[in-house]
């Protein structure tokens, strides 16, 4: 695992948005290196910096590593189904269909969100967003995926710039993330929440 291509890649994204693009397309990175030698481990931060900041805050060990491990696994399979409607939406839109452009496309423009979700060690109400308000804070700066994934979709998917195919195209990729991630917190939250609940009543 090559971390210091890792920390490059996500400052070049950053930085120099178009430049790394045109390198990422010229990459013949798999499906399986896209994962296994990037997002698992940069998708890791958010679910980690929970953990630390639930407990931090006071959450129980149980509730807290369940919430990670069902954010953690949620969040990759929300990636993956990006992807996945990243390639079935764009010949609508006037782009072409190549899954692993895809993948790279879903993969690569989701980095502000992993990178910003760090802030969810900060121990405010108790580590977790909903009642801080930090979920929605990161959710906020995290659209800045969306201008990255803007910039991106003519590179790797063919989109035609044209407003009215490339600005629909990324608004209707937007709102389901936006969904899908929410629905991703909210789920792993009910299940670590009933795992503490069950932990206490066999207790009594």
């Amino acid at each position: 695992m090559d971390f210091n291509a890792i920390i490059k890649r996500v400052i070049n994204l950053i930085t120099k948005t178009n430049e790394e693009w045109d390198a990422i397309q010229g990459e013949s990175l798999t499906i399986k290196d896209i994962y296994l030698k990037f997002a698992i481990i940069l998708y890791a931060i958010p679910s980690v910096a929970l953990f630390i900041g639930w407990l931090i805050g006071g959450v129980p060990f149980s509730m807290a590593i369940v919430m990670a491990i069902f954010l953690y696994a949620i969040t990759l399979g929300v990636l993956f189904l990006m992807g996945l409607l990243v390639d079935v939406l764009a010949p609508a839109f006037g782009g072409t269909k190549d899954m692993a452009n895809s993948q790279k496309l879903a993969v690569f423009s989701m980095v502000p969100y992993a990178v910003i979700g760090a802030l969810f060690i900060l121990p405010i109400g108790g580590g977790f967003g909903f009642g801080g308000g930090l979920f929605y804070l990161i959710m906020l700066v995290s659209l800045f995926s969306f201008y990255l994934m803007y910039l991106g979709a003519p590179k790797l998917k063919n989109v035609p710039k044209q407003q009215d195919k490339l600005l629909p195209f990324i608004i209707i990729l937007a709102v389901i993330w936006l969904v899908l991630i929410y629905l991703d917190f909210r789920i792993s939250f009910e299940v670590s929440f009933r795992t503490l609940l069950g932990s206490f009543r066999r207790g009594f």
